[in-house]
C-alpha cells in the first residue's frame, strides 16, 4: 500500500480479507504506511475474524492455526475496519460448540452455499437484517441468512418450516458476541 490522494478503502473477500488482516497485524503503523485518516478496510467472509472465523483465534475449528504468524486483525488497530460475515458462512461464522454434528455439517455446507454469495448483504451495520458489535476500531457485522445452508439456497414455503425446526439446534453450537440489532 502506498499513500494516495484522497480516501482509500481496502476491500477484501475471503482470502483477500485474510491478506488485509495480515497487513493490519504486521505492517500497520510502519513508516510509510498510509494514515488511518485516509485508509479504511471493509472485510467480508473473513476466515480469520475474531468472532466466528474458522481459522481465527477463537473458532474451535479443527483446522485453525494454519498460519505461523498472526493474521487476525488486532482490535487496537488505528484503522477503521468493517468486518462483515453472513450467518452460517462456514468460513466466517464457524460454530464454537464443535460437538454438534448438525451445526458442523451446516457450516461445511455454508462454506459452499453462503461464503461465495455476499451480493445482497448491505454493508451498513444498521441495515435491516444486520447486527453489529464494536471492539476497538473494528465493527463486526453479522447478517442473517435464510434458509440454513443444509436446506440449500432457496427460501420458499416448503423450506420455511424445516428451517424453523433446524435453526435452534444449529444455533446451540454458536457463542457469538452480543450483537446489537439494526
Amino acid at each position: 500500500l502506498q499513500n494516495g490522494v484522497g480516501d482509500m478503502v481496502v476491500f477484501g473477500h475471503s482470502l483477500g480479507a485474510v491478506v488485509a488482516s495480515y497487513w493490519l497485524n504486521n505492517y500497520a503503523g510502519f513508516e510509510g504506511a498510509p494514515s488511518p485518516d485516509v485508509l479504511s478496510f471493509v472485510l467480508i467472509g473473513n476466515s480469520v475474524r475474531k468472532y466466528g472465523g474458522a481459522l481465527g483465534p477463537e473458532s474451535g475449528a479443527e483446522w485453525q492455526n494454519w498460519f505461523t504468524t498472526a493474521v487476525d486483525c488486532p482490535t487496537d488497530t488505528e484503522y477503521t475496519v468493517l468486518d462483515i460475515a453472513r450467518q452460517y458462512d462456514g468460513w466466517a461464522d464457524w460454530p464454537t460448540g464443535t460437538d454438534n454434528a448438525t451445526a458442523l455439517f451446516n457450516a461445511l455446507d455454508g462454506q459452499n452455499v453462503v461464503h461465495p454469495d455476499y451480493s445482497n448483504v448491505p454493508a451498513s451495520p444498521t441495515a435491516e437484517g444486520n447486527y453489529s458489535y464494536t471492539a476497538g476500531n473494528i465493527t463486526y457485522v453479522w447478517s442473517m441468512t435464510q434458509p440454513v445452508p443444509l436446506l440449500g439456497a432457496s427460501w420458499n414455503n416448503y423450506v420455511a418450516p424445516l428451517d424453523q425446526n433446524l435453526r435452534p439446534t444449529i444455533e446451540d453450537a454458536y457463542d457469538r458476541p452480543e450483537y446489537s440489532p439494526a
